[in-house]
């Protein structure tokens, strides 16, 4: 075997990845939520940003893209960067039940013979 072929075998095997475009956007959002006074703020926060990003998206598709495009570079937005956006939201959204997960089960318990 030749000197360092393992060395250069491995770092070609690894996975070269940066952070997706909604990694780094939600990355900001988890940075902000702690901010917010409660959680029914970082629940509303979180519905106005799905909102803005389903109004962009809508956009998006109404104008085959072009909405988005910035020059004819690579790094394009695509429908799947919308939906990867949307999905980490509502992901993010369900761990802020509406209601708060408190005051279901102490509405639960008032109801109790």
């Amino acid at each position: 075997m030749l000197p360092g072929h393992e060395e250069r075998t491995g770092r070609m095997n690894e996975k070269l990845t940066s952070p997706s475009r909604t990694d780094r956007y939600i990355a900001r959002i988890e940075t902000h939520l702690p901010a917010l006074k409660n959680d029914a703020a970082r629940r509303d926060f979180i519905s106005r940003e799905i909102d803005k990003w389903e109004e962009r998206y809508a956009r998006f598709i109404e104008t085959g893209g072009e909405s988005h495009r910035r020059g004819d570079g690579p790094g394009q937005s695509t429908a799947f960067d919308f939906v990867e956006t949307l999905a980490a939201l509502g992901a993010a959204q369900s761990r802020y039940p509406e209601g708060g997960l408190k005051s279901d089960i102490s509405s639960l318990s008032k109801h109790r013979p």
